[in-house]
């Protein structure tokens, strides 16, 4: 069971849930690699850790589970968010398709 994209998305703007992003952030910040050539692709609700780790990517996608919802991000640009159905995953991921 998944939570709803409306709590996670509340919780993630409360003081504890910005302090676990920046926990989280912090714990793998030192084991995460550059990805210039690279796609980066989140499952779940990981917007603020694709924020912080994205950046270097040559693209960034946020895959939502169906039974959580989703929501679009990111809100300045196009969007780059996806609802998938657990029975579609993994999806491939070839420089040839639409992603």
């Amino acid at each position: 069971m998944n939570a709803d994209i409306v709590d996670l998305r509340a919780f993630y703007h409360t003081r504890l849930g910005r302090l676990a992003a920046h926990s989280i952030a912090m714990a793998l910040a030192p084991v995460w690699p550059k990805l210039p050539d690279e796609r980066l692709v989140g499952l779940g609700y990981c917007l603020p850790y694709l924020e912080r780790f994205g950046s270097d990517a040559e693209r960034v996608m946020a895959f939502m589970p169906a039974s959580q919802g989703a929501i679009n991000w990111p809100a300045s640009a196009a969007s780059a968010t996806a609802l998938v159905m657990d029975d579609d995953l993994p999806c491939p991921m070839h420089r040839s398709t639409a992603c």
